[in-house]
């Protein structure tokens, strides 16, 4: 009878520990599916609208967690290594991240460059062929390394003539005010920083229009499975760029708690940027591929790449999109 006894308690008990157990990993399940997806930005203009979003409740912080890094290299990786769902990256980036056999999918246009991202160099030079044998700053895993590639071409000169000097994108504004460089590759806030301090501009993004374009991408496997979050980030954005427009000054002020500029330089920092609307977006995004300005510039951008040996092949026709987000 004793040990009747005791194998009825044992089986009772097990019959509880299996109860837990189910009902913990439904709970862990559960976490998982509705923790906020992973959003990874840096510092940049072209951004700062996501932060406002967050800010106004445009953009739910219970289903997107806004995660700033240092540099867009840190983002790539952090897309790699799957520590992020969605990274806001420049085409040129996500074109590697393509190369790379990476299953991504872009959703969503956020900005186009027209000047925001910047060649400076110390105020002795005022011509980009003026660096000759100078030493340049740059981030050569990401945008920065796409930018002095086109800078470089555009003043019909080779990279074996200029002194190259690799390092984080937020090492350059420190780099060049020490001079331990003669000019670096950056981009808004520390553009207008540097400028402020007497630093010149010898090329930008104005003079490559529609090149250095910011875009959010997320992993593939992601896109069905969180539909109705994505809409409501896409959305969200939309609402915001709209809020930005009526509430101007009020918006520059709450985006330079992060910036951090001068007010003559956060009132001239968006002026390098364009932010395109929901019908400039479904351009982007159009459902034939030939007629998608998204696919036009990443050919582009991807041919620039291949003969700057930033890429191995250019491409033919960049499908790695997807419209349904915009088109709602």
């Amino acid at each position: 009878m004793h040990k009747s006894h005791l194998m009825s308690r044992f089986k009772l008990g097990l019959a509880v520990m299996s109860v837990v157990f189910v009902m913990l990993n439904t709970l862990s399940c559960s976490d998982t599916r509705h923790a906020p997806l992973k959003l990874g930005t840096t510092v940049w203009v072209g951004y700062e609208p996501l932060y406002l979003g967050r800010e106004k409740g445009f953009v739910d912080k219970k289903e997107i967690k806004l995660v700033e890094l240092l540099s867009a290299t840190q983002v790539m990786n952090a897309f790699r290594n799957k520590t992020i769902d969605i990274a806001a990256l420049t085409m040129d980036e996500v074109l590697i991240l393509a190369e790379e056999k990476f299953d991504l999918m872009v959703f969503l246009v956020l900005d186009a460059s027209n000047g925001g991202d910047a060649v400076i160099a110390n105020n002795k030079y005022s011509h980009f062929a003026q660096l000759k044998s100078k030493k340049i700053g740059y981030e050569n895993t990401a945008v920065g390394a796409y930018m002095l590639s086109r800078a470089l071409d555009k003043h019909n000169m080779k990279s074996g003539e200029v002194n190259l000097v690799s390092m984080n994108v937020n090492e350059t504004e420190r780099a060049l005010l020490n001079e331990h460089v003669d000019a670096v590759v950056t981009f808004e806030p520390a553009k207008s920083r540097l400028i402020e301090k007497g630093f010149k501009e010898v090329f930008s993004s104005r003079e490559i229009p529609n090149e250095i374009l910011d875009v959010l991408i997320i992993r593939k496997e992601l896109v069905d499975s969180e539909e109705d979050r994505l809409q409501r980030l896409v959305d969200g954005w939309f609402m915001t760029l709209n809020h930005f427009d009526r509430n101007k000054e009020a918006s520059l002020a709450f985006m330079n708690q992060r910036l951090k500029l001068s007010d003559k330089g956060i009132a001239t920092a968006f002026d390098g940027i364009v932010f395109p609307g929901k019908s400039e977006n479904q351009n982007f995004f159009a459902d034939d591929i030939n007629e998608s300005a998204l696919s036009a510039i990443a050919v582009r951008i991807s041919e620039e790449m291949r003969v700057n040996n930033l890429l191995k092949e250019s491409i033919e026709r960049f499908a790695l999109y997807e419209n349904k987000f915009v088109q709602n």
